[in-house]
């Protein structure tokens, strides 16, 4: 075997080592390991009990009287639906091809889902969407993301459309200010 036959094979040998490494990693799970969210008790602080006096809790002035706070903790605040629940109409400017379009979205009570409306194009569909507590954001036909972000007014929002093009239509991004109707 000739020298550069030998350079090559041994090459290629470490070329195929290096691949078979790189890919397995890339589907080699991490852990899984669950915080407690609170620091667990050592053995000797369970087996000696601390002794404590019975105080009535300091109440503060919002509490109603004759209530005691709750021992357990409370969950975390779930995002307002409400700030994002409604009909909001505007106009999308400077669609490629087709121009100006004035749209309604109507967001579900829960803001888990837009239903747009273009009654120019004869457009209408529903889509999945999601709201976390600022922003509602869904994914809509010709993979075209939607933010809507709700204005502190509570009756206009900043809509975006990002859409990457499609066929032969060119990728284009537009925002504008929408408002809620009653």
């Amino acid at each position: 075997m000739s020298p550069r036959k030998a350079q090559l094979g041994k090459s290629a040998r470490v070329a195929i080592v290096a691949m078979t490494v790189l890919l397995s990693a890339a589907r080699v799970r991490a852990p899984i390991m669950e915080e407690s969210p609170t620091p667990s008790a050592t053995p000797n602080e369970r087996a000696t009990p601390k002794r404590t006096r019975n105080h009535e809790p300091e109440r503060h002035s919002a509490e109603a009287p004759g209530r005691t706070p709750s021992a357990t903790p409370k969950r975390r605040a779930t995002p307002d639906s409400a700030a994002a629940a409604g009909t909001w109409v505007g106009r999308l400017m400077d669609i490629p091809d087709v121009g100006n379009v004035d749209m309604t979205f109507t967001v579900n009570a829960t803001a888990t889902a837009v239903s747009e409306a273009a009654p120019s194009l004869s457009y209408f569909r529903s889509f999945p969407a999601t709201f976390d507590g600022a922003t509602l954001t869904w994914t809509a036909a010709y993979n075209c993301r939607y933010t809507l972000t709700p204005r502190a007014d509570g009756q206009t929002a900043v809509v975006t459309e990002v859409c990457p093009g499609v066929f032969l239509q060119r990728p284009y991004s537009t925002s504008t200010i929408f408002r809620r109707t009653p």
